[in-house]
């Protein structure tokens, strides 16, 4: 499952080991059990918004791991759910991460390594606007959007990334070795 959204619930079939991986995006009617595919090329990653964003190349089902530089480069594709289109929006030679999409329809990606954060947001084709980070930021797991923000969840905290007010660090866990991980709706 991707996302849970008025029109259903979206579904994408990757595999750990790649063996039994499926490109697509498809949507499911939860009334019916009747599914359909939105789209096939890419490994859709995220839902958000009338938009879905995909990483090539894939990382894996959490988009967890950090991958290895690849020649080839690395390229964040949006899909505008509403007309079909699937636009190019960013791409780099240097390894990325998809963390999450924005309230406000941009992607927040990590752009550092796994023990050196660097965010950046990808607001359109070729818009990569990095954003500051507090000092001393600790290891960044994931993220997950919410209102009005995207929380990040780190190894020894949590912080919460909002629009036009930055990164901020929420709370530290007294065990540094712990993540905190945003849960539930926070509207």
């Amino acid at each position: 499952v991707v996302t849970y959204a008025r029109e259903g619930v979206y579904l994408s079939l990757p595999s750990v080991g790649m063996a039994q991986a499926v490109r697509g995006l498809w949507l499911m009617d939860p009334q019916t059990g009747k599914v359909r595919l939105i789209n096939g090329q890419y490994f859709w990653r995220m839902v958000s918004g009338g938009s879905a964003w995909a990483l090539e190349p894939w990382t894996g089902p959490d988009n967890a791991s950090w991958p290895s530089p690849r020649s080839g480069g690395y390229k964040v594709y949006r899909l505008d759910l509403g007309t079909g289109k699937v636009v190019t929006w960013y791409q780099t030679k240097k390894p990325i991460r998809l963390l999450s999409p924005t309230p406000d329809g941009a992607v927040l990606i990590d752009y550092g390594t796994y023990s050196v954060a660097k965010l950046a947001l990808v607001s359109g084709p070729g818009l990569f606007a990095p954003i500051a980070l507090p000092r001393n930021f600790p290891v960044l797991w994931d993220a997950r959007m919410t209102r009005p923000g995207v929380w990040l969840n780190l190894v020894g905290g949590i912080a919460l990334y909002v629009k036009g007010e930055g990164v901020k660090v929420v709370a530290r866990n007294p065990d540094p070795t712990r993540v905190y991980v945003a849960a539930g709706g926070c509207w």
